[in-house]
């Protein structure tokens, strides 16, 4: 494989030619040195500085990080939040023995009747708007139930109908709309199911007791029924989110006005006012912005 020049004693291989450094042999002892004959394996090879196998296609990869489903609460707590704060800053500022400082800086009972009516006011809404959005949930609910028994009723009539019309492109199977989506909308389910009926009634398919065409129709009533309240909930619930943010935004207007009358009473340069500006929440060290 390989011929030997006498005055070097430097290898030359036929097929790769190797770095000089790695394959001069030793003359007077024929020996190679050890570091000359260590091949590398062009595959599969560790690493060197810490003898692991590099990863390959075959490594399994790190499992997906599930994720965490959020729920949301009927009325958004930040409204519920806002009104709690202004209700332990009205509560503070009844306190006779700042109604003197406070009046200095305009905040007198009057301001503080008005600021507790917003508040109460606010947690009614609150919970009127969480009753709306009950009441909507509730409706969704019972329509998808409707929408399912009424669908079931109109898949025995269709699967009676392909069997009298069996053929396909029979223009009769448009009759009970057979290969078409009714589910698609709740406009397009109430329509095609009234179609349906209309040619039962019609005795179309003699088959069809009226036992079942009464069936078939009260389902379509009940569909159309809780279709409404529904919509109607949603109004509701819609009307009784936006009470509820204008409302909330009413009792953050008064309650900084109060909470700047305080910081100005209380500053928070004075040592002796900690306290009372803790009760007012306002920021220890600084003033309110």
């Amino acid at each position: 494989m390989s011929d030997q020049i006498p005055s070097t004693g430097t290898e030359i291989s036929s097929a790769n030619t190797e770095s000089p450094s790695t394959t001069t042999a030793i003359p007077s002892t024929g020996a190679e040195s050890p570091s000359a004959t260590t091949e590398i394996p062009s595959t599969g090879a560790q690493s060197p500085t810490t003898g692991t196998e590099s990863p390959t296609a075959d490594t399994p990869a790190a499992p997906a990080r599930a994720k965490t489903r959020r729920t949301r609460s009927l009325i958004n707590k930040t409204y519920a939040g806002q009104l709690a704060i202004a209700g332990d800053i009205a509560a503070a500022a009844v306190k006779p023995e700042y109604a003197e400082a406070l009046a200095a800086k305009g905040i007198d009972a009057a301001f503080i009747a008005t600021l507790e009516a917003q508040i109460a006011e606010g947690g009614q809404f609150i919970t009127d708007a969480g009753d709306k959005i009950a009441e909507r949930k509730s409706a969704t609910n019972a329509k998808k139930a409707a929408k399912a028994v009424l669908l079931e009723l109109l898949g025995v009539i269709k699967a009676r109908a392909k069997l009298k019309y069996p053929r396909l492109g029979d223009p009769q199977r448009a009759r009970y709309c057979i290969g078409q989506k009714l589910a698609l909308s709740r406009n397009f389910l109430s329509a095609g199911a009234q179609v349906i009926i209309n040619h039962l009634e019609a005795g179309d398919l003699p088959d069809v007791t009226p036992a079942e065409v009464a069936a078939l129709k009260a389902a379509l009533e009940t569909y159309r029924t809780l279709n409404t309240a529904q919509t109607d909930d949603q109004c509701g619930a819609t009307t009784a989110r936006f009470r509820c943010a204008t409302k909330v935004a009413e009792v953050t207007e008064l309650r900084r006005k109060l909470q700047y009358a305080a910081d100005a009473a209380w500053p928070s340069t004075r040592a002796t006012s900690a306290g009372i500006r803790a009760e007012f929440k306002l920021p220890k060290n600084r003033a309110l912005k």
